[in-house]
């Protein structure tokens, strides 16, 4: 015969039991929810590869072009740093960007030691964050060209002739 101690006893067990039970499976829930965010989060991160980099006259500034790989509905996508005085900053961002007819890309020019020029043949877009930006201990000026054909570059993305160079 079960006495009514038992009975509480046995209640308690039992709702002791749901409890942790309940407290595992938010758990299991919260573990879940976190690892879904940082896998959405790293997979929508860019991936992007230096592709050329240029040094004002001086040697006090550094301009640096980075490419963001297209896939079969979009061409490549390139963006522009100036490094200075131990900062990065993104001046320009130039999507489908081509340096003639068939090789994509920009090519960085420093016209002095306080002017970047970035210039191309055509693009389907351009957005300049800063047309000038304080490196080097100075501003530099940042401008964009249109229309110039650069004839030696190689036809396709600038990466993959960096990966085929020996």
């Amino acid at each position: 015969m079960v006495t009514s101690t038992e009975k509480v006893s046995a209640a308690k067990s039992g709702s002791r039991s749901r409890h942790l039970n309940l407290t595992f499976a938010i758990l299991v829930l919260v573990a879940a929810v976190v690892l879904a965010v940082a896998v959405r989060f790293e997979h929508h991160k860019p991936k992007r590869d230096e592709v050329s980099r240029a040094t004002s006259p001086d040697g006090k500034v550094t301009a640096v072009l980075y490419e963001l790989p297209g896939n079969a509905k979009t061409s490549f996508d390139y963006q522009v740093a100036v490094i200075g005085d131990g900062k990065t900053q993104e001046v320009a961002e130039l999507s489908g960007a081509m340096r003639n007819d068939r090789a994509y890309g920009v090519n960085l020019h420093w016209l002095s030691d306080d002017h970047l020029s970035i210039d191309y043949f055509t693009t389907q877009s351009v957005r300049v964050m800063m047309s000038r930006v304080e490196a080097g201990g100075r501003v530099v000026r940042v401008s964009l060209r249109n229309g110039i054909r650069d004839n030696n570059a190689l036809p396709g993305g600038m990466l993959f002739h960096l990966q085929q160079a020996p």
